[in-house]
C-alpha cells in the first residue's frame, strides 16, 4: 500500500518500475523522474493499461478515487478505457462538430445576416447523411 512519504522516497532508477498499490492501480517511475498513475485491468478476456494522471499534480487520494470511478466502469461492463476515447473524440474540433455548434448558434451568412430556419434545417439534415 502507497503513502505519501513513500511516493516522496522514490527515486529514479536506470529503468523504469512500477510501485503497486493493490488491484492493478501502480505508480510508475520513470528513469527522468517523471511519475504516472496507472491502472491495469481486464475487459473481454484482454489486458488493458489506463493513465489516470500524474505525480505530483494529481494526489494519491485524487488518484485513488480516479480509479475507483475506472472500476465502477467495469463493474458496468464499459471499458473505461474505450470510453475516453469516446469522450476524447466529441471534444475534438472535426467539421461536424464545429457546424453543429454553428448551426446550434443560429450560425451568421454573410454580411452580418442570419440564415434563414429553412437552409438552417437542410444544412443539419446534410450533417446526418
Amino acid at each position: 500500500m502507497l503513502t505519501g512519504a513513500k511516493i516522496r522516497s522514490l527515486m529514479p532508477g536506470k529503468k523504469p518500475y512500477k510501485t503497486f498499490d493493490g488491484g492493478g492501480f501502480y505508480l510508475q517511475v520513470a528513469p527522468a523522474g517523471w511519475r504516472w498513475w496507472r491502472f491495469k485491468y481486464r475487459f473481454d478476456g484482454r489486458e488493458n493499461l489506463l493513465s489516470l494522471a500524474t505525480y505530483p499534480y494529481t494526489s494519491l487520494k485524487l488518484a485513488r478515487s480516479k480509479r475507483e470511478d475506472a472500476r465502477n466502469l467495469l463493474a458496468q461492463s464499459i471499458d473505461p478505457g474505450a470510453k475516453r476515447q469516446e469522450e476524447k473524440a466529441a471534444r475534438e474540433n472535426t467539421f461536424d462538430n464545429i457546424a453543429e455548434e454553428c448551426l446550434a448558434a443560429g450560425c451568421p451568412g454573410g454580411k452580418n445576416r442570419r440564415l434563414k430556419l429553412v437552409t438552417i434545417v437542410r444544412c443539419k439534415i446534410a450533417l446526418r447523411d
